[in-house]
């Protein structure tokens, strides 16, 4: 080991203890593919095991949302268990024009959708980028030291650009109504007033200055920000991506399908909310539960890798079930088991973090040209190299191990809050899922169904039906703001 590779080790030792020490990988090439491969791969037993004790976790958490609202204890629950205030589902009856701003990556949206009231609805946006700032890093709005009204005056101006474009009256005598998805995790006061608890996903605007978001109501920091832009708008509901996903489903499902119960992201982070039928029993005011199981850290068995991206990342010692699943950390796996993989043969570009993402992955996993030309493309932009077949062999292989992983733990955490919304007992349910790692690959869908039906008892395959909810999290903030407001726009 380099110099650089064993300050490394002991730093992460020093952090983890002892577990993080690297298993001695063979000097056979193949062997150690092997060895690699089989550091990713885990047991149905594993994910029985870590299903278990999701749907142990979501009781806990339940229990200790009664002992003490909007107080997250982590030695308690590693979930947050968040109340969403929104009673309930939607009928498919809403009807209006209402605005939406979608934030939960390094890209926003700002979008305006007309509702018609029968399932279906029409929907005009626009994307912008957070990272477009130089003078703030590369990290742009998302740096620490960017500010708070930075950030939510970007938000305001753009949704006034897109009012603006659409023709509707940029000066209404009653303020549009803005449904704001903030996919972070938050403590809910209202349904339209949000507190962050902390940034995730390796974000960390207003960290390094006086002007922070974390522990501010993300509702008056959105109200604030259209008042000094001049833009007569108001948030009219907060809710997160995971919500807006089960909302946009339980609006639009095809009529055969059994009820949305259950709201996923598959992206850039990991999450899942669901409708709780018990919920003022344990002292809730919304129905649906934003559960927040990023944090999980039950029967997760970290590898070597895994806990050296740990200890390189913002949050360390937190948000271990997301890091093993969510595409935000997948690329960086694998180019890391590339290393392990290659040794002294793995060219320079590949040492760079960052070099190859999930993106990169999910095309190489679904490439089915003869040639593996596709793969090839993508090495030789991500890496600047020609690796040999072996090499690509070996990029397949453990692109495939790593989401195969990532799915077999989703698919733990589906069926578990599938469990505890009776999706077992007497009817079926609908789990509506958003997110790129999911909606943009084939072979990623393919995997998560495989792990669904083997994790659910034989007899009860198919009660869980998944579902694709492509901008869930948009056309839901959209529809959450029509089941909170009487008057359209």
């Amino acid at each position: 080991m380099t110099n650089a590779g064993s300050l490394i080790r002991e730093a992460v030792e020093l952090y983890y203890g002892d577990t993080a020490s690297h298993t001695i990988l063979s000097s056979d090439p193949k062997v150690r593919l092997d060895q690699i491969v089989s550091h990713l791969t885990v047991s149905l037993n594993d994910l029985i095991d870590m299903s278990m004790s999701f749907y142990t976790e979501l009781m806990n958490g339940l229990k200790a949302h009664k002992r003490h609202r909007n107080l997250w204890l982590p030695n308690e629950c590693s979930f947050k268990m968040l109340d969403s205030f929104i009673p309930n589902v939607p009928t498919g009856n809403e009807k209006g024009s209402y605005y939406a701003l979608d934030f939960g990556g390094s890209n926003f949206r700002a979008v305006r959708i007309l509702i018609d009231g029968s399932g279906k609805m029409h929907r005009n946006q626009s994307t912008f980028s957070l990272r477009y700032s130089s003078a703030l890093g590369p990290k742009g709005l998302l740096d620490q030291k960017a500010t708070a009204t930075e950030l939510f005056d970007h938000f305001a101006t753009k949704i006034g650009q897109v009012i603006r474009e659409s023709g509707d009256d940029p000066e209404p005598s009653v303020p549009y109504n803005v449904g704001f998805t903030f996919s972070f995790p938050c403590t809910m006061l209202s349904h339209s007033n949000a507190i962050l608890l902390d940034w995730t996903k390796d974000f960390e605007t207003g960290r390094a200055t006086n002007d922070q978001v974390e522990g501010k109501d993300v509702g008056v920091l959105m109200d604030e920000a259209f008042a000094r832009n001049k833009i007569n708008a108001k948030v009219s509901i907060i809710l997160n991506d995971t919500i807006g996903t089960l909302l946009c489903c339980a609006y639009q499902k095809p009529k055969d399908y059994p009820p949305c119960k259950i709201g996923v992201i598959l992206g850039t982070g990991f999450n899942i909310c669901y409708e709780e039928d018990e919920y003022d029993r344990f002292g809730y005011v919304g129905r649906v539960i934003n559960i927040e199981c990023g944090n999980f850290d039950k029967e997760l068995p970290f590898t070597p890798v895994d806990y050296e991206i740990d200890y390189y990342t913002s949050n360390r010692g937190r948000g271990k079930l997301e890091k093993l699943i969510s595409g935000a950390y997948l690329g960086e796996i694998i180019r890391r088991y590339m290393i392990l993989y290659l040794r002294e043969k793995a060219p320079p570009k590949m040492w760079v973090v960052g070099t190859f993402t999930s993106e990169d992955a999910s095309v190489i996993l679904n490439d089915n040209t003869e040639d593996w030309r596709i793969v090839r493309e993508v090495v030789r932009r991500a890496w600047d190299v020609d690796l040999s077949f072996e090499a690509l062999i070996g990029l397949r292989k453990i692109s495939e191990a790593a989401f195969a992983r990532s799915a077999g733990f989703a698919a733990a955490s589906i069926c578990a809050t599938a469990r505890k919304a009776k999706a077992y007992v007497g009817s079926r349910a609908t789990a509506a899922i958003d997110g790129s790692l999911y909606i943009k690959n084939e072979w990623y869908r393919k995997k998560l169904q495989y792990y669904i039906d083997t994790v659910t008892r034989p007899d009860l395959k198919g009660n869980v039906v998944l579902l694709p909810s492509d901008d869930g999290s948009g056309k839901g903030a959209a529809i959450a703001a029509a089941m909170f407001n009487s008057k359209a726009i």
